[in-house]
């Protein structure tokens, strides 16, 4: 739980600044719709497209702080995102492991830096 909690925290703050398919908005849809599928169901895109959520989290934290987006509309669907990471953490390819790596270390770096 304690990570579930970390992973969330990191979603909200700030991220490497990386654009993800040009949006500048969360995908809400997607995210609700990814939330009600089973894990057996859950795909390699679907975690593709976690993790490039993630960096869209990272282009509002540059502009927002974090109580700012938790309590915005977003900030349920942030704490969605950061529960499903766990599950690229867990059972992603190496290389989906190795991107959200990237994006906790940066954020790491980030925090330190404020």
């Amino acid at each position: 739980m304690k990570k579930v909690f970390f992973i969330a925290a990191v979603c909200s703050m700030f991220l490497l600044s990386l654009t993800a398919c040009g949006s500048k908005t969360l995908d809400r849809k997607g995210i609700e719709d990814l939330t009600k599928k089973e894990k057996s169901e859950v795909t390699e895109a679907d975690y593709d497209f976690i993790l490039d959520q993630m960096e869209i989290v990272s282009d509002m934290a540059q502009e927002k702080s974090q109580e700012e987006i938790l309590k915005s509309e977003d900030g349920q669907y942030i704490f969605a995102l950061a529960m499903m990471s766990t599950a690229v953490e867990k059972d992603g390819t190496p290389a989906q492991k190795k991107r959200l790596r990237k994006i906790l270390e940066e954020s790491k770096k980030q925090d330190k830096d404020k």
